[in-house]
């Protein structure tokens, strides 16, 4: 039987010999104290390489896996109020949606309703199912948190209206929701984005793969849970086990006039953030101030504080090109 290692904590000043050991010069009180603050992984071992570990990072100096810290967080700030108000605003139009649907044949939009009225017919059973395990596991820990939204309808023994579960659900989960509606809802919403014609096939799974907003959503989500556990997203690497199929690379290449979008650069998930806002019809100056400020941290790090080939390895080279592209597509929509 093998000895397990046993892997004890390092100290500050063990953490400072083992960047020195691995080039990187760091030395002082100063910088000690700044290690202690980031911690390893953001003060090292999360920036030592762009994307995948077989693409080390030239990096000799503390100051600038710092600097890297610093332009990763400067792209969440920049990120995450964009993503909360995207995710509200779908939420907001697919429920819409659905309330319009039932509204039309005189029904509320109750959970049960929901699950009986507005689910595919193929599968309908594995996705009440699923749906059903959504509302329970949400009720019971919203309860517990002590969420008013889902606490006034448990403390009554009502049941809990679809608006209200949608407040509480993660982007992943609302996605399951989005997944499961039938066919006339997905169109209804497909419309409102101004995004084309979904695919007639009655494989499910075909279906799955040509539906871009659920691909679109499942990326949106990756970004999301990126930056809300605080994880480095400069290069995009969240992305490289959520990359989407071809067809929707392909769709979103065509809507921005560029090559498929590869998704595999952190630009491309501006594209994304631009793609949304202008589907949910956010105002022209509102997607050219984020765009601008997007611009504007790029710029930064890459003018005055990063090695030219330690920005172009964890951004890429077409930035401009992209940002370029974005405002072009602001510009006509």
């Amino acid at each position: 039987m093998s000895k397990q290692v046993e892997h004890v904590p390092l100290s500050t000043n063990a953490l400072m010999r083992h960047l020195r050991a691995r080039g990187v010069s760091i030395k002082g009180s100063s910088a000690k104290k700044k290690l202690q603050n980031v911690g390893y992984y953001h003060g090292y071992k999360g920036y030592r390489f762009a994307r995948e570990r077989r693409n080390p990072l030239p990096l000799t100096d503390f100051d600038q896996v710092l600097n890297l810290y610093a332009f990763d967080m400067e792209l969440k700030t920049l990120f995450y109020p964009q993503i909360m108000q995207i995710e509200t605003s779908l939420k907001s139009c697919i429920l819409d949606a659905i309330c319009s649907n039932l509204a039309e044949r005189g029904q509320s939009a109750s959970f049960e309703v929901v699950c009986s009225e507005c689910l595919t017919g193929a599968g309908a059973k594995e996705q009440y199912r699923e749906l059903s395990y959504l509302a329970q596991k949400v009720a019971r820990q919203s309860a517990r948190e002590g969420e008013p939204v889902i606490r006034h309808f448990t403390d009554q023994s009502r049941g809990v209206p679809i608006w209200a579960l949608m407040e509480t659900l993660t982007l992943g989960e609302f996605s399951t929701i989005y997944s499961c509606l039938t066919d006339e809802l997905k169109d209804a919403i497909y419309e409102r984005l101004g995004m084309p014609k979904r695919s007639r096939s009655r494989d499910a799974q075909k279906k799955d793969k040509t539906d871009l907003l659920l691909a679109l959503l499942r990326v949106l989500a990756s970004l999301r849970n990126s930056v809300a556990h605080n994880n480095v997203i400069l290069d995009a690497r969240f992305l490289i086990r959520n990359t989407p199929n071809k067809h929707v690379r392909e769709y979103l290449g065509r809507e921005f006039g560029i090559d498929p979008v590869p998704f595999s650069q952190i630009a491309d998930c501006m594209l994304l953030v631009v793609f949304f806002t202008s589907a949910l019809g956010y105002s022209k100056t509102e997607r050219k101030r984020f765009v601008a400020e997007y611009e504007k941290i790029l710029a930064e790090f890459h003018m005055h504080r990063l090695p030219s080939d330690v920005y172009q390895q964890m951004i890429g080279k077409s930035d401009n090109l992209k940002i370029k592209a974005a405002l072009a597509y602001i510009a006509k929509r």
